[in-house]
């Protein structure tokens, strides 16, 4: 099916080996397997929750913008296991962004990606004397780190190809998909 302005929603329950993949939607796609011209939403574990649009322009990244659905949406579970509603409206350039009924985001696809947003740095335990904490606070750095090497390397290719070539597209293909940083991942729709 082709689509221009469309609505997709599904309820999406995830099982991944690594927090980077995840599960949603590609939309406006020319199908083109090489080269495509698509948009796509991926919601991952990533940093307790971490939604991710792109734009890919003949198969290279032509925008892009960063949400942390838990800023506006409380409800939302990133732990293995879990299931959250993901939803996208689509109205001519306009993409409005939801995740458990709550609008986590909106993305004008004709303006350029915005400087992202980061997430909150890991706070420090008070008794750095405890393994355990040390240990879990270790972890969340890493990741915290992860997560903002990605986001501002994701931000560069995508503002450098945007001033190429703008990536807005009016009709394409619907596709729910799974995305994999290596290792299992099972998305259910």
């Amino acid at each position: 099916t082709i689509v221009e302005d469309f609505a997709i929603s599904a309820d999406v329950t995830w099982d991944t080996q690594y927090g980077a993949s995840g599960c949603g939607f590609m939309f406006r796609s020319d199908g083109d397997k090489n080269k495509p011209n698509q948009y796509m939403l991926i919601a991952s574990r990533l940093g307790n929750g971490h939604v991710i649009f792109s734009a890919l322009a003949d198969g290279e990244m032509a925008n892009v913008h960063d949400f942390y659905p838990r800023d506006a949406d409380k409800s939302f579970n990133a732990e293995n296991g879990s299931t959250n509603s993901i939803t996208v409206v689509g109205k001519g350039n306009i993409f409005e962004i939801y995740t458990n009924g709550v609008k986590i985001g909106e993305v004008d696809t004709t303006q350029p990606p915005p400087t992202p947003k980061l997430p909150a740095k890991p706070i420090l335990p008070t008794d750095q004397n405890n393994a355990s904490e040390m240990a879990k606070f270790q972890k969340q750095l890493q990741e915290y780190q992860d997560i903002v090497s990605q986001v501002k390397s994701n931000f560069a290719v995508a503002l450098n190809n945007y001033k190429k070539t703008k990536a807005v597209f009016d009709k394409g293909f619907l596709a729910m998909i799974g995305v994999s940083e290596s290792g299992k991942t099972v998305c259910q729709f």
